[in-house]
Formats: structure tokens, C-alpha cells, sequence
């Protein structure tokens, strides 16, 4: 890696977006060393111009490879809050999600990868850093919360792990909420219409008493 380092270290500023991600994804599986520092760093620089999709490419990145105390985390979170409340602002003005583009939301199944890939730096003890954790967390809980039937059953058990006592998500004022929506399934019973050969018996019906009355 350092001779990977000493070649990319001075172009790292003018790769791709998409170079830079796929870089960090794979430096990342490495843990801790000069090049994932580097990209971290440059990521981070970059976050507000990615994509929702990139952006959680690089945090499951970062979370991969960083401590969760780590600066570069700190800051995605940080950045995290802020995307989560725009989002937020957009569905409240377009009556809910599904008046949102897709570019402009996360699925509510990639809102579960971004919990578990914050797992650890959520759920760590760094006093001066809990506002900001716990920004974020009502920030999720608040999407969950209004589109949890949209998630699998996976999902759910996976969300139900991080409600749990010292999960990441245990802390939320909306955890009861949460959890309660988490236990609620989707209504799967459909209006039945008529089948084919039950109208093809009414109209024969209809056609009788028709006759009838012309004799």
C-alpha cells in the first residue's frame, strides 16, 4: 500500500468520483494506513458532491476501515443529519416520499445499510459528540417511523437489533414508535372482482328476463 500511496497521493485530488469511491471501497478492506487516510480525507472534501448512492458507498467505506471515533466519520455523520433533513423538507413539500424523486431519497432499505454501516461510531461513549449522534438518530428514526411498511422482514429484524438496549438506535425518542411500526405488516387483501365466469352468468341472467318480457 505505501507504494500505491506514493503514486496516487499526489493525483488523489483529480480522480473521478467514481474512482475515488471505488479506491476507498478497496483501500478500506486493508484497516488503517497511510492511503485510506489520504482518501478518507479527500472523500470527505467531496461529500456534498455525491450522490446519495456514493455517499453511502464512502460511509460503509469509512466505517469499514476507520475507528468509529475517527474525524472522517465524525464529519459523515455530521453530513448525514444535514442530507437527512433536506430530505425530510422534500417529501413534506411534495405530500410524502413518493412525490420525491428517487435522486433525491434514499429507499428505506438503503436508510437500514446507513445504520448499520454508523453502527459503531453511534453507539460510541465520546461525550463531546453525542448531540450530533443523536441528530442523526431522530433523523432516521423519523423515516423508519413513517415508511417502515415498506421494509423487509430482514430489515426489520435488523432494526429491531439496533432498538435493543445499547443499540444504536436505543437511544431514539421515537424508539417505541418505531418499534411498534416495525410490528405492523402490510395489508395485502385486494377488493375481488367479479370473475369472468360469474359476469358471463349475469348477463345470461339479464338475457333471460329480457326474453321473457318480449313474449
Amino acid at each position: 500500500l505505501s507504494a500505491a500511496f506514493d503514486m496516487l497521493a499526489p493525483q488523489m485530488g483529480e480522480l473521478p468520483a467514481v474512482d475515488l469511491v471505488k479506491l476507498l471501497l478497496a483501500v478500506s478492506g486493508f484497516g488503517a494506513s497511510a492511503l485510506l487516510e489520504s482518501t478518507a480525507k479527500e472523500a470527505v472534501i467531496r461529500l456534498a458532491d455525491l450522490s446519495l448512492t456514493h455517499l453511502l458507498l464512502v460511509t460503509q467505506g469509512l466505517a469499514q476501515g476507520l475507528d468509529p471515533t475517527h474525524t472522517c466519520l465524525q464529519q459523515a455523520l455530521e453530513f448525514w443529519t444535514s442530507k437527512l433533513r433536506a430530505m425530510a423538507a422534500a417529501q413534506l413539500a411534495a405530500g410524502g416520499p413518493k412525490g420525491v424523486d428517487a435522486s433525491r431519497q434514499l429507499t428505506v432499505e438503503q436508510i437500514v445499510k446507513l445504520v448499520v454501516a454508523l453502527a459503531p461510531t453511534l453507539q460510541t461513549n465520546v461525550a463531546e459528540a453525542r448531540a450530533g449522534r443523536m441528530k442523526l438518530v431522530e433523523r432516521v428514526c423519523s423515516q423508519l417511523v413513517a415508511r417502515a411498511l415498506e421494509l423487509s422482514e430482514e430489515s426489520r429484524a435488523v432494526l429491531r437489533g439496533h432498538l435493543a438496549d445499547g443499540g444504536a438506535l436505543a437511544e431514539s425518542s421515537k424508539r417505541s414508535e418505531l418499534l411498534a411500526a416495525l410490528a405492523k405488516r402490510p395489508d395485502k387483501k385486494r377488493l375481488r372482482s367479479p370473475s369472468p365466469g360469474a359476469l358471463h352468468k349475469g348477463h345470461l341472467k339479464i338475457y333471460k328476463v329480457g326474453a321473457k318480457k318480449k313474449r
